[in-house]
Formats: C-alpha cells, sequence, structure tokens
C-alpha cells in the first residue's frame, strides 16, 4: 500500500482503500490513503440486521478540501432514521464483540495451518494475513494495542482444496450459515469464487482465485464448537481426498 501511495503522489491519482474486512479496530490506513470506505453492515453492526456504510475524506492528503467541497455538494444522506439508531446501539459492544471473533479465527487458523503442508490432507491453502505471505505488510497497519482492544487479524478468513469435490464436501458439511454477507454475530461460509464469479471462473482463476475457495466469518459462537465443526468439514473433504487415491499411498487424516 505504501508503493501504492508513492504512485499516487507520483502520478496524480487517487488512492481509495476499503478497510472493511481489516476493519479500522485492527488496521489505521490513514498514512496512505486519499478515501477510505467502510461497510458499517458488517463487523461494524456486527448482527446482520441493518445497512450501512461510510466514507473517509482523509484529510493528510493534498485533495482533502476539493473533495470535501464535492461531496457537500452531491452527497445525500439516506440513510434511514431508524437504521441510524440501529446502527448505533449495535455499536456499543463492537470491540468486544471483534476481540472475540479476531481470538476464535487465530484459534481455527492456528489449528488449519499445519494441515496445508500434510500432503494427506484435502486443505491446499489458508488466506489470512495470519499466516499469509503478506503478514509483515498487514502488520505495518495494525494498530497499536490499548487497555480497551489489542487488535488481530480480522474474523474473515479463506481455504482453498484441490479440487471442488473436495471443497464442496467441507462447505456441505460445515453446519454454519451459508450465504454473501460478513462479520455477524454468526459464523458464516460461502463458496466465494462460485457464487460471486460463476461466469467468470477463469478470469478469477487468472488472477488467483480459485473456484475451490470458500470463505469463512467467524461469529461469536463457543471456539470449541466451531473447532468440531471444522474438523467435521476436513474429515469429509479428506474422505473424498482418500475416494480418489488409487495407488494405495493415501492414508487416512487424524483430527482428534
Amino acid at each position: 500500500m505504501r508503493r501504492v501511495r508513492d504512485l499516487a503522489d507520483k502520478y496524480d491519482f487517487l488512492f481509495v482503500i476499503d478497510d472493511t474486512i481489516g476493519s479500522a479496530a485492527n488496521i489505521d490506513v490513514t498514512d496512505v490513503a486519499d478515501i477510505i470506505v467502510t461497510s458499517l453492515t458488517k463487523n461494524f453492526s456486527g448482527y446482520a440486521d441493518v445497512l450501512g456504510g461510510c466514507v473517509t475524506l482523509n484529510p493528510n492528503f493534498r485533495y482533502h478540501q476539493e473533495l470535501s467541497t464535492i461531496f457537500a455538494g452531491t452527497h445525500v444522506n439516506n440513510l434511514y432514521a431508524e437504521d441510524a439508531i440501529q446502527l448505533e446501539v449495535n455499536s456499543r459492544n463492537y470491540l468486544e464483540r471483534f476481540t472475540q471473533q479476531n481470538r476464535t479465527a487465530a484459534y481455527l487458523i492456528d489449528f488449519l495451518h499445519p494441515y496445508v503442508a500434510d500432503p494427506s490432507s484435502a486443505l491446499t491453502t489458508i488466506y489470512s494475513p495470519r499466516v499469509c505471505w503478506s503478514r509483515e505488510y498487514y502488520c505495518r497497519f495494525m494498530r497499536p494495542a490499548t487497555d480497551e482492544f489489542e487488535p488481530g487479524f480480522g474474523s474473515v478468513f479463506g481455504v482453498d482444496f484441490e479440487n471442488p469435490k473436495q471443497a464442496s464436501a467441507f462447505f456441505d458439511n460445515f453446519p454454519v450459515c451459508k450465504g454473501p454477507s460478513f462479520g455477524a454475530d454468526v459464523t458464516i461460509a460461502l463458496p466465494y469464487v462460485q457464487l460471486v464469479m460463476q461466469k467468470q471462473k477463469d478470469w478469477a482463476k487468472g488472477h488467483g482465485l480459485n473456484e475451490t475457495l470458500i470463505r469463512i466469518s467467524i461469529g461469536l459462537e463457543d471456539p470449541e464448537v466451531l473447532l468440531e465443526h471444522i474438523k467435521g468439514a476436513l474429515r469429509a473433504a479428506n474422505a473424498v481426498k482418500m475416494q480418489g487415491c488409487s495407488n494405495g499411498i493415501c492414508k487416512e487424516h487424524d483430527l482428534q
């Protein structure tokens, strides 16, 4: 992001960042973004019962005054009053909720991560700054810890598999809510490319997004309950992998 900031300064364009997945509680991108957009529907609200969003015009950069003038002349606040009230009520325990979600996601990622390198496991990749090559870049933008909140790596991560049958087995045997949103009080799973890019699979694959990708958003459930759900789903994916083995080398994976 700092490289993009340098390019924006050099070639005179605006740098816009959506910080929703990382969440403003975890990260601070005011050092690099001209404009920050955030979905308040997600973790800020946290209960999947209201829609909202915000745009932050960053005063740290040269176009702040011009952008402010444009927004003042064109923006129409059409947020329904009752939605605004509900957003405020929901947000009161934002940091408390997100602390738990940060920790639960980290707990599950740490459990899953060793299986990526295991040839007997169907799991091939975990997408999260906690374990990805990009961790050092994410950490550069993490907020400092305070008495009220310790930043983490977010409540959303992705898991990938060798083929669609294995991914389907995981998804179908992962007993959580299924849908396209994230940041709710319940865990939500989504076959991202299958749903969002059904007609663009080849294009998506060319940019590193496989149809076997499952996105998981962690809610407020008991971490141990979610761990058992994860184990059961991974067992199902591994069973499909076992069925595809014809050389007798594959072995059953122990997830006890």
